[in-house]
């Protein structure tokens, strides 16, 4: 979990769009295979995290002429958001 923390924690701005994919994909499965207090640790405090993350990438992909890209990147988050 800290390990996790970490990584989200370094990922710049600039970081490349599958990198963000996997992570996401990633905590997508850890929250589907966690218990409750998991969960609950992971949507608290790693989500409202990642959010930002997702944020300034996707502001920084629109910016860069990939809004399908961006949007993917936030369709993916709303499936976390939704677990």
């Amino acid at each position: 979990m800290a390990d996790m923390m970490a990584q989200i924690e370094t990922i710049p701005e600039t970081e490349e769009y599958q990198a963000m994919k996997d992570a996401m994909a990633e905590l997508e499965q850890k929250l589907k295979d966690s218990g409750q207090k998991m969960s609950d640790t992971l949507k608290n405090d790693v989500l409202p995290l990642l959010e930002e993350k997702i944020k300034a990438l996707s502001d920084s992909l629109r910016q860069q002429g990939q809004e399908n890209k961006a949007d993917d990147l936030e369709k993916d988050f709303g499936r976390l958001q939704d677990i």
